[in-house]
């Protein structure tokens, strides 16, 4: 099992924050969700599942493996965690994102979750786009064929962050509250706090929900998640 360094200490923040995780997942998922269902003999669901392989291998930037003999580097870069994990598989042409592409706009800001990176996140994206892959493979959603296709799915992304973060930096430092704020993404589309926007009609991947406050920014975050 190979991971990034930090994977370890996430695990074990878990473990120490089970009921925090159990609430607030419970919060915005619906119950039962990552756990905190009851078995039959009266036990809970922890919300890290106690049978999770923790990584025999670790490692600090780059890794590079030979797999079945296919070639794969992985990469180490900051997103919606700090032990963030993507893959460049050379003879496919292909990048593993992992987290870093969700389908949706980019979990980069939670009042109830740790601290997010969204400057690291968008350099990661960055990164991607520079090896020109013509297939990149998410964890969640659809698989995108094409290196046009793929750089715009990740270049709009790591577009919006970008902006993300200069927008709530500028209501920052103008002293703006941030139940004011509002984000402009993907085309033309204006996000406001309750509010989400509609997919853009050139690109899926250019859409945003409303984020307000200063985490994205690297404000001050809540309980490790």
């Amino acid at each position: 099992m190979v991971g990034h360094e930090a994977v370890a200490d996430r695990f074990e923040r878990y473990r120490t924050t089970d009921g925090w995780n159990l609430a607030i997942n419970a919060r915005q998922f619906g119950p039962g969700f990552g756990g905190g269902l009851t078995r039959k003999d009266g036990s809970r669901v922890s919300f890290l599942p106690e049978d999770t392989a923790e990584p025999t291998v670790t490692y600090e930037e780059r890794l590079d493996l030979s797999v079945g003999g296919l070639d794969v580097a992985l990469h180490h870069d900051r997103g919606e965690t700090d032990d963030h994990t993507w893959a460049w598989i050379p003879a496919l042409k292909a990048v593993a994102v992992g987290d870093f592409v969700a389908w949706v706009f980019p979990n980069a800001g939670n009042p109830q979750k740790v601290q997010r990176y969204p400057v690291d996140w968008a350099r990661a994206l960055r990164s991607m786009v520079a090896l020109e892959p013509e297939l990149l493979l998410p964890a969640h959603g659809l698989v995108v064929a094409g290196q046009e296709r793929v750089a715009t799915v990740l270049g709009d992304l790591a577009t919006a962050l970008e902006r993300l973060v200069a927008d709530v930096l500028a209501g920052m430092n103008a002293g703006r509250r941030s139940t004011r704020s509002s984000t402009r993404c993907g085309s033309a589309t204006t996000c406001s706090p309750g509010r989400g926007c509609a997919p853009s009609t050139t690109s899926r991947s250019s859409w945003c929900a409303t984020r307000t406050g200063s985490s994205a920014a690297g404000g001050t975050a809540t309980p490790p998640t």
